[in-house]
């Protein structure tokens, strides 16, 4: 149903955005472990195509550093209150690389920080590509309506596989190797595509306005 997708990618038009994937998330954000599988494959799929990173934290200060998992390097990630990504650093940045026009956004909340995001890029007049199996929100519907959402506005969807396997576009790309390890590392029991039961904690966005 959400699968909306280009077969091809160009990795020199692209850039990727890491969006708030923080560690004091991890117990109440649905599926956090699949969310950061997404983002891992996704950040070192780019690191193989020399395609630029983009993270951000929120509040860090307070909500802490985005998670281990991702070996984002000291000083790499930007600081942010404001929801949106999209920030004067991140702008400065995306000045900086003006023949990067399409963005390939995970991270979390799904439907505040990410949504705010992508709607921000397609206002600007980037393709955005919205990775599904790397956003998530505390509960299921949120981050259903939010897919929907930024689909509406013209956003396009797609896995981190499939987008890594549309930038090769074929076995003959000297990276498919490193991309077909990549992607065969072992996922987390618990899938995004599951069904489940809403989350009662309200702990990520209280302690984020606090």
């Amino acid at each position: 149903v959400f699968i909306r997708f280009a077969v091809m990618i160009d990795p020199q038009t692209t850039v990727v955005f890491v969006c708030d994937i923080q560690a004091s998330f991890k117990p109440v954000i649905h599926c956090m472990d699949h969310v950061i599988h997404g983002a891992k494959m996704l950040k070192k799929g780019a690191e193989i195509f020399g395609i630029p990173v983009v993270v951000t934290e929120q509040y860090p200060s307070r909500l802490g550093a985005t998670v281990e998992e991702l070996e984002v390097k000291e000083g790499e990630a930007i600081a942010k209150t404001q929801f949106s990504m999209l920030t004067p650093e991140v702008l400065q940045k995306l000045e900086g690389m003006a023949k990067r026009k399409h963005v390939l956004v995970c991270g979390v909340e799904a439907h505040v920080c990410v949504q705010q995001t992508v709607l921000g890029l397609v206002q600007r007049g980037y393709t955005v590509t919205l990775v599904v199996d790397a956003i998530s929100s505390r509960f299921v519907i949120d981050r259903s309506v939010a897919i929907q959402t930024c689909r509406d506005h013209g956003a396009k969807v797609g896995t981190a596989e499939s987008i890594l396997f549309g930038m090769l576009g074929g076995k003959d790309h000297e990276s498919f190797k490193a991309i077909s390890a990549l992607v065969k590392e072992a996922r987390p029991e618990q899938q995004l595509t599951a069904v489940a039961s809403g989350r009662t904690g309200a702990s990520a966005w209280d302690r984020r306005q606090g």
